[in-house]
């Protein structure tokens, strides 16, 4: 009965010192920068996991008609590899969808993710929902994609989503306001500019169609 009682009891510890180990992990310190390091929650697992990489950042601003307007912007690797902002802009279903993108320099975009991380931006996302009534048809939103540096897979993401209606502290406005204002002075010179309409692309549509069936 004795050895039962201290196999039990060595069991016991056994288990409350992995349940040590996995809260320290949960909140590493990253010793280079002297930060705690970003967590969220993995959706699949449930476990805290440390970002990686930044993948993109969208934002859409907040408007509230229905004429078919749209407005966005994201931050992201080009093609070639290197930092721009795409921004896409339509006021109505009447008027041309506007794209333009910005160049954005390497050091100002690793200041800016340093920001996001230290400040702990994903934390946003737990914030519970507001009871406020939704009166935006488009309420303004960001939306941040890191890679995931708990996988094997470089293909493993991890997606932060917070939005307007959500519950914020007079601290979470400020950070929201300075993300804002930092994200937007990420915009460097215009590397092109395209207008395109809905009424062009159906054009485009219908004349394609008109040659695959003149070919036939």
């Amino acid at each position: 009965m004795r050895i039962v009682l201290i196999s039990a009891a060595m069991i016991l510890a056994l288990v409350t010192l992995c349940a040590c180990d996995n809260s320290l992990d949960a909140a590493e310190i990253n010793i280079e920068s002297g930060h705690k390091q970003e967590t969220t929650v993995n959706e699949e697992s449930g476990e805290h996991t440390a970002m990686g990489e930044l993948i993109e950042l969208r934002y859409h601003p907040g408007y509230g008609d229905m004429n078919g307007g749209y407005h966005g912007e994201c931050l992201k690797k080009s093609e070639n590899g290197e930092w721009i902002i795409e921004s896409e802009n339509r006021n109505s279903f009447d008027e041309p969808e506007i794209k333009t993108v910005y160049s954005v320099k390497t050091t100002d975009q690793q200041d800016f993710e340093a920001f996001i991380k230290d400040k702990n931006v994903a934390s946003l996302m737990n914030n519970e929902d507001s009871d406020e009534f939704v009166t935006d048809y488009s309420p303004w939103n960001y939306s941040i994609v890191y890679a995931d540096p708990s996988s094997a897979s470089s293909r493993k993401r991890i997606y932060v989503n917070f939005g307007q209606y959500q519950k914020y502290s007079e601290a979470d406005y400020e950070l929201i306001k300075e993300l804002h204002e930092r994200f937007d002075a990420l915009k460097g010179e215009v590397l092109s500019e395209t207008i395109e309409s809905e009424a062009e692309e159906i054009n485009e549509d219908l004349n394609e169609d008109i040659n695959v069936k003149s070919a036939k």
